[in-house]
């Protein structure tokens, strides 16, 4: 059966949509984001301008959220308890098919430590790489800011010459010895519009701090056991995605 354009258009972009990202974890069990979990609400804010020559009609935007999870990047753990959010346009051209442009990573920083009697707070961060693969998985790189307690406004674990990189897969991830694969869970139709699943990474190394001034490369070091090799530091996050037409944007 030969598929109208229309059809391939909508094909094509539900199945780069369903390629999803995730940020955060656990060494544990991965999670299913079924129909019984709450949808969020998608507002679609951060949908990035189309590029020349897009088709509007044709071009999507979609917001990959994650409302529950946890992050561990070497020795610390947080429980996530605002929304984790990442968009992302879907442009089609006529002559070429759908693309993928990254729009925004966004989450809400969070307290890790106290030093010199002051909260130091951490916060995820694009490093500009980004890329849907065909099999539905996502490779991005991003850093991690680290504010407060002296540590001045350059203070980051990974950065965009040298980011945290993860290859996030509903699979079953390989790590190296002694570290044990762990598996995602496949997309699903939670709604129109909306699908679920989790995404899952064990593999990824994590690079020391830097940038942070009195002594605080050495302070987030000995925090997180940093530099942590592949295997020490876990994603796994269950998602929601929802996509819209660039067409029936506000």
């Amino acid at each position: 059966m030969r598929l109208s354009k229309s059809a391939r258009r909508a094909f094509c972009a539900t199945a780069v949509a369903a390629a999803a990202l995730g940020l955060a974890a656990a060494p544990a069990q991965a999670r299913q984001a079924t129909l019984t979990d709450t949808i969020p609400t998608f507002d679609y804010a951060d949908c990035p301008p189309l590029p020349a020559g897009a088709d509007v009609s044709g071009s999507f935007c979609s917001e990959a959220i994650a409302s529950s999870g946890s992050v561990t990047i070497g020795n610390v753990t947080h429980a996530i308890d605002t929304p984790l959010k990442l968009t992302f346009g879907s442009p089609w051209f006529d002559d070429s098919g759908p693309t993928q442009v990254f729009g925004a990573l966004r989450g809400e920083r969070f307290q890790v430590a106290t030093r010199h009697g002051e909260p130091v707070y951490a916060q995820p961060e694009y490093a500009g790489a980004f890329e849907f693969t065909p099999d539905a998985n996502l490779n991005l790189s991003f850093k991690i800011r680290f504010t407060g307690g002296d540590l001045g406004s350059n203070c980051t674990v990974g950065t965009n010459a040298n980011p945290i990189s993860v290859h996030l897969i509903t699979g079953t991830t390989a790590p190296p010895p002694p570290y044990q694969p762990i598996s995602g869970v496949p997309w699903s139709v939670a709604a129109p519009g909306v699908h679920a699943g989790t995404v899952v990474d064990n593999t990824f190394p994590v690079p020391a701090a830097s940038g942070c001034s009195d002594n605080g490369n050495a302070f987030l070091n000995q925090l997180g056991g940093l530099p942590a090799a592949a295997g020490a530091s876990t994603v796994i996050l269950p998602l929601h995605i929802g996509m819209i037409s660039y067409s029936k944007l506000p």
